[in-house]
């Protein structure tokens, strides 16, 4: 029996590091563990953007300053502050919850990129200057502990389609 890793980074920095043990089978193609991977991914970022950052494990984001919410307000109306932080005009949140023409989701055989093209998005992870860090990305061990489930799940029923003995 052998073991397999993954590794989720965000912004070059590991998030999600795992190895699942007692694998005994040889994956060519992990195609259906890298589309799981990307269905919790965007069902953890629906939770960060509704939960205005408390599902993740820094808390959540810092309020729009006085000045900020009337800028949004004069640029995209009202609806920007309703929406919630960082929902100005959907676009980012879109692009990190399910697939669009900003969202960055390139699965191969043997991994999987996942992300955003709004360059925006990376000012708001690091934060910096004036404007505070607000993570976009920023998984919970709640949330790392229910990915290394879901990807067990897809990676035990890859192995029993494959008839692959469990011991």
């Amino acid at each position: 029996m052998g073991s397999f890793r993954i590794t989720l980074s965000v912004d070059g920095k590991p998030e999600f590091d795992r190895v699942f043990r007692r694998i005994n089978a040889n994956f060519s193609d992990l195609t259906p563990v890298w589309e799981e991977v990307r269905d919790v991914f965007w069902e953890i970022e629906t939770d960060q953007f509704q939960s205005k950052g408390s599902a993740g494990a820094s808390g959540k984001w810092k309020e729009l300053s006085p000045k900020t919410e009337a800028a949004k307000v004069n640029k995209y109306g009202t609806f920007a502050l309703l929406a919630g932080t960082l929902i100005a005009t959907e676009a980012m949140y879109k692009s990190l919850t399910r697939q669009t023409s900003d969202s960055i989701v390139d699965i191969q055989r043997d991994g999987i990129a996942i992300g955003t093209r709004l360059p925006y998005a990376k000012f708001h992870q690091r934060g910096g200057g004036r404007l505070p860090q607000r993570k976009v990305i920023d998984f919970s061990e709640k949330q790392k502990t229910g990915m290394m489930k879901r990807i067990q799940r897809r990676m035990t029923k890859m192995m029993r389609d494959d008839g692959v003995p469990f011991s």
